[in-house]
């Protein structure tokens, strides 16, 4: 068995091809990491899309609990008792009814509706707010028939032509009739 020690004796096939397969790997892992990239973008936008939905879903379940407790509380809510109503405005004090043996008649079931519907939407109860900067609002129409419930919140959102993350207003509205 000889040594090669002259490096004229070494074919010349092997001699271009120095480093050639580090080339290889290091191309490799610039695509791989690209493609990492990718998929993290995706899940931040995924997680993006969900919060924006668990917002609107805990919009709706706030809308609904008072539009719930207004036909449950038809005769009061005809009357007027509930509308209008801001939820940034004055808040009813509790009548404290809801605990008594008597319980509440009807005028001080709607002022409990709208005090305990208020701490929901402000956040007041536990102080765990379902929404940030959340306003609720209940409104009728002219002919006293159509009641409209809007729930309004802020939301970040990315905008993507200035590269910024915007705080922006969102609502959710239902209408309803009793």
């Amino acid at each position: 068995m000889s040594l090669i020690t002259n490096t004229s004796q070494i074919p010349k096939s092997t001699k271009g091809h120095k480093g050639f397969t580090l080339i290889e790997i290091l191309v490799a892992l610039i695509i791989l990491s690209i493609g990492l990239l990718g998929i993290a973008s995706m899940q931040v936008q995924g997680m993006r899309n969900n919060q924006s939905a668990y917002l609107k879903s805990q919009a709706s379940i706030l809308a609904y609990d008072m539009a719930d407790r207004m036909r449950a509380n038809q005769a009061r809510a005809i009357a007027g008792d509930y509308t209008p109503f801001d939820t940034t405005g004055t808040v009813p004090a509790d009548p404290g009814c809801i605990n008594s043996n008597a319980g509440c008649d009807a005028a001080n079931q709607a002022t409990t509706d709208l005090f305990e519907w208020a701490n929901k939407v402000n956040g007041t109860v536990n102080g765990i707010p379902m929404l940030p900067d959340a306003e609720g609002t209940i409104a009728v129409n002219a002919a006293g028939t159509i009641y409209t419930i809007t729930v309004t919140w802020k939301e970040t959102q990315w905008d993507e032509a200035n590269n910024t993350n915007d705080v922006l207003d969102q609502s959710f509205s239902i209408n309803f009739s009793l």
